[in-house]
């Protein structure tokens, strides 16, 4: 820390080797980032001469919530300035490229500053975002506190406090040399060299004389050399109209007014990731109708037996079912309970194939989609998957999830039959190898001993990796899904 007694820097031109060797003392209190300033920046003016303490604080910065984040937004601040703070105590709401989180304070202390206002986006990790004092009474010492302008912006180039000034400091180092760089430049590349007749022409005719063909040469360099009748040979080029004005404006005839609506982080790593899966991954699909004439017949019963039991209390959805009968699918084809790995660690790309049994379900949300993880589904019964799932739901549409209840998964669900969709594909979320899209059940006519009957047919696809399984190991994957949904009291045993 530098000492109490630093005086006034008064020269604007004063270098950065006179505070190299400033001494610093134990009792003083300079906060991290005032102390960045000073031994980063290579002058000061008399409008920062003195450098002030604070007392014992703590810089707070932007938490990375989960392995993929580099930035996040700032929500509701769940405390206000002056607050006493213990650990576990909700300090602010943070966005996420998942989710919405809450950001639980460590420590204990008050909360002296808040230095990112709601609502900054695409804040680096890293960077501060309030400050936390030790003492109630020292809270007032941090009303004129700020950070580095770096940190405290909300562009999304930001970086932490300590980082900035070391790119200024080295994008300043060569400037010993600017001048003779300068020099070098002009007298080549950036300088047209020109006869004084070859100019005034060129002026009279409105010409640039840089974009003349030179035909003569410099006397002592030999570099091009622009001459009279060089100008008077030139020939303008032909205006081109800019291509993006020209694809920005409408089409005659179709002229109507739209909204940009701005990217949140969910809908940027959705994005970034989908587009990533489906460019990497090569996929394919492969498809099956099931009988769900029993599965319906035995949900409607248990759901009757729940309604009349004091005891039980859940109501079963179709889409527990799946995820049951999905579950112990993988349990018995283990292939597809697998992800593609680049690099395990010693350099070597391989299939890893997983021991536990994690469904990834996705949920709509108002902010965009989210697959919290029902862990063990294999382990677990109906009921257990059912209470699991409505929670997880529930909490996903009030961006209540915690990082773990949405990072990992071994194998996706995607349902879209409750919106009327009879089939569809759907997209592998990496590091996943595979995702079943499920459809609406429908009411067909088929033929069955020589008669016609109706049945109710749900049609599923498996989206898949070919890079970990073939299309013959999804086929018998589909296989015994369609075993368990077509005989449900095999997922009871």
């Amino acid at each position: 820390m530098l000492s109490r007694s630093l005086p006034v820097v008064q020269s604007s031109r004063l270098a950065w080797s006179s505070f190299s060797k400033c001494r610093l003392s134990n009792q003083a209190s300079v906060t991290r980032i005032t102390l960045a300033r000073v031994c980063h920046s290579r002058t000061f003016t008399s409008s920062r001469s003195w450098l002030k303490d604070y007392p014992a604080h703590q810089v707070i910065t932007m938490p990375a919530l989960s392995p993929t984040m580099t930035q996040g937004s700032i929500g509701p601040w769940k405390k206000s300035v002056g607050d006493e703070l213990a650990p576990g105590d909700v300090l602010v709401e943070i966005e996420t490229d998942k989710a919405m989180m809450d950001f639980e304070n460590q420590d204990e202390g008050f909360l002296a500053k808040i230095l990112l206002k709601e609502g900054e986006k695409d804040i680096q990790v890293g960077t501060p975002i309030a400050v936390l004092a030790e003492e109630d009474g020292d809270v007032k010492a941090f009303e004129d506190f700020e950070a580095s302008a770096e940190s405290s912006g909300s562009s999304g180039n930001n970086a932490p406090a300590e980082e900035a000034p070391k790119k200024e400091e080295k994008s300043s180092a060569p400037a010993e040399k600017a001048p003779s760089q300068t020099k070098s430049t002009t007298s080549s590349s950036d300088r047209t060299f020109a006869s004084p007749a070859a100019r005034k022409e060129a002026e009279a005719r409105n010409v640039d004389v840089s974009s003349v063909k030179a035909t003569g040469k410099t006397e002592f360099t030999n570099e091009p050399r622009v001459v009279l009748s060089d100008v008077k040979s030139h020939r303008p080029a032909a205006a081109k109209a800019p291509a993006a004005q020209a694809s920005a404006a409408p089409a005659a005839g179709s002229a109507g007014t739209y909204e940009d609506i701005e990217l949140s982080n969910m809908r940027k790593t959705i994005a970034q990731r989908l587009t990533e899966s489906k460019n990497t991954a090569p996929h394919y699909n492969v498809a099956m109708s099931i009988n769900m004439t029993e599965v319906i017949r035995l949900r409607k019963e248990l759901n009757d037996y729940a309604a009349k039991s004091s005891q039980s209390n859940y109501k079963l959805t179709m889409n527990d079912f799946v995820i049951k009968a999905s579950a112990l699918a993988l349990r018995d084809v283990p292939e597809v309970n697998a992800s593609w790995i680049n690099d395990n660690g010693n350099g070597k790309a391989v299939i890893r194939q997983y021991k536990n049994v994690d469904v990834s379900v996705a949920v709509a949300t108002p902010t965009g989609l989210l697959t919290p993880i029902i862990t063990n589904a294999d382990q677990r019964g109906l009921a257990g998957i059912s209470s699991t799932m409505k929670e997880l739901g529930l909490r996903a549409r009030e961006n209540k999830l915690k990082v773990h209840e949405i990072q990992g998964g071994t194998f996706a669900v995607s349902n879209l039959g409750m919106f009327g969709v009879d089939d569809f594909t759907a997209i592998i979320n990496p590091p996943q190898s595979s995702i079943l899209a499920v459809g609406a059940s429908t009411e067909v006519l088929r033929l069955k001993d020589s008669k016609i009957v109706a049945e109710q047919q749900m049609k599923v696809t498996i989206c898949c990796d070919h890079r970990v399984f073939d299309g013959a190991i999804a086929a018998r994957w589909l296989g015994r899904f369609r075993t368990y949904m077509e005989n449900p009291k095999l997922m009871l045993l």
